[in-house]
């Protein structure tokens, strides 16, 4: 029991990338990352909006509410969705759902040989500072802790521990390493990702 909660896994057709969905007990979501944009076509698109609109009861005049959207780490197969799927609502007669934060630590184009610059990644941070000026940023750093509702979410680690003195990832680390890992606990159930 998760106190009305519910956690959901998004299989990613292709194989790669992740979506995780946690939706609150006032109805309001968590996601963590977005899988890839490939994967999400119309057909998909729809049947997880569909899918919110269910979970959530929310009434399809109404725009979803999403207290945060966590991102691990810049990869393509995890930041795929924003800006499709917000697209995808806006032309199928939805509201733009309200997204209060948005947390993630992709450290700097140097730590990460400046990769974040052409990712899906850089391409969300620029959809969301148009299209959500005031969604509220919150740059995860290890040790802190949020509370979302009913959810505790703990950070293990971030890019932060990875960086060198030089200022970058290691020789032979890729930005999967750089993963911010945190713990889920929702009504005593603990989760850990990364």
């Amino acid at each position: 029991d998760l106190m009305g909660c519910e956690l959901v896994f998004v299989d990613d057709a292709k194989g790669w990338g992740m979506f995780y969905i946690i939706k609150l007990q006032d109805n309001s979501l968590i996601f963590v990352d977005g899988g890839d944009n490939p994967s999400w076509t119309n057909n998909s698109m729809k049947g997880l909006t569909d899918f919110l609109y269910e979970i959530t009861g929310t009434d399809k005049k109404t725009p979803l509410n999403i207290k945060l959207w966590y991102f691990t780490h810049p990869d393509d197969d995890h930041n795929g969705l924003t800006q499709p799927w917000i697209n995808y609502l806006k032309s199928h007669g939805y509201k733009a759902p309200n997204i209060e934060n948005v947390a993630f630590n992709y450290g700097s184009a140097r730590a990460t040989e400046g990769y974040l610059k052409s990712s899906t990644a850089y391409q969300m941070i620029d959809y969301m500072n148009t299209n959500y000026p005031d969604v509220n940023y919150i740059k995860l750093h290890t040790g802190m802790v949020l509370n979302i509702g009913e959810l505790n979410i703990e950070v293990l680690g971030s890019i932060e521990n990875m960086v060198g003195k030089n200022g970058k990832i290691p020789e032979g680390y890729d930005t999967n390493d750089t993963c911010t890992i945190a713990r889920f606990t929702i009504a005593g159930k603990k989760y850990t990702e990364r």
